[in-house]
């Protein structure tokens, strides 16, 4: 009996020092590093992990993932969780997390079944912090949509925007108008005053625009000197012939470019989505530019609506 308790107290030290070489390790990892039972119930967690939860070892060994992230957080964990229980396989995702001091952090989470006799008896999880791989990332997303000139969202923003805002319109009703503009004019400006008081102008332009429609669903430069505004009412009355007049009379305040007096004008076109039209993305533009085209043979400096929509 004496024997096999020395061996009992033996194998415990054995264990007792594998489990702080494993706690030593683990703390000097820049990964969060933990593992919970079937009980989704924390065994062990890194140095990592108690400065991103806030919390020490005591407050968080024992307790669910419910009380350590919150029941929000804790049922998304308990999703892949169960995705790797019905596959007895690793499974990745992504997550925010909100640290202590109120910043907003993403995870790059692994979590791998621990797997005893074909039965799972835990899991290992491991949390990359990619917060900064994010942040790269949403920042060129938003830079291949932005104009380099003048700031506003490009084209490519219009076409992504475009068919989401008609969806929503969709879904709540009301009325989707695109408003499309030309300067006129501006290739004279090019012409006398120089390209670089040409992009002075394009930009002054952006910025009354946004000035002047700050409920607009998106203001953006398409290319060139075309502009497009996308605004939405739910109510259901077209506002565009209003908010057209409002444009035209903003763009035409006189301005100053290289000292001297500038005065422009534009050329517009309406085309309006109703709920429910059927009318796809391209379409509406291309009824907007049409109109638009309209207004310049007219005489410029007006604004003409798209065929059967006003």
């Amino acid at each position: 009996m004496a024997a096999l308790e020395k061996q009992v107290e033996q194998r415990t030290r054995e264990l007792s020092h594998a489990h702080a070489q494993l706690q030593t390790l683990t703390d000097h990892l820049p990964a969060m590093i933990g593992y919970f039972g079937p009980d989704l119930r924390y065994r062990f967690v890194n140095e990592a992990y108690r400065v991103a939860v806030g919390k020490p070892s005591r407050d968080i060994i024992g307790r669910s993932l419910a009380e350590t992230f919150g029941p929000e957080k804790a049922h998304d964990i308990e999703r892949h969780v169960k995705r790797a229980t019905r596959h007895h396989k690793r499974v990745s995702f992504e997550m925010p997390l909100v640290f202590p001091d109120g910043t907003t952090h993403y995870g790059a989470v692994t979590l791998i079944p621990d797997i005893v006799e074909d039965r799972i008896v835990g899991f290992h999880s491991i949390v990359h912090d990619i917060t900064e791989r994010r942040t790269r990332e949403q920042a060129t997303r938003l830079e291949a949509r932005r104009d380099t000139l003048t700031g506003l969202p490009n084209r490519r923003a219009v076409q992504e925007r475009l068919p989401r805002a008609m969806a929503s319109t969709d879904r709540r009703g009301g009325v989707l108008e695109v408003l499309l503009l030309d300067l006129d004019g501006f290739k004279q400006v090019n012409d006398t005053l120089g390209h670089d008081q040409g992009d002075q102008l394009l930009k002054e332009i952006a910025r009354r625009l946004k000035a002047g429609l700050p409920g607009a669903e998106l203001v953006a430069r398409l290319s060139g000197d075309e502009f497009v505004v996308i605004a939405r009412d739910d109510g259901g009355h077209a506002q565009g012939e209003t908010m057209a007049r409002q444009i035209l009379a903003d763009i035409a305040a006189p301005m100053r470019l290289a000292g001297q007096p500038v005065q422009i004008h534009a050329s517009l076109g309406i085309a309006i989505y109703r709920a429910g039209s059927g009318i796809n993305p391209a379409h509406l533009l291309r009824a907007a530019d049409m109109a638009m085209y309209e207004a310049k043979r007219a005489g410029r400096n007006q604004y003409r609506v798209s065929p059967g929509q006003g």
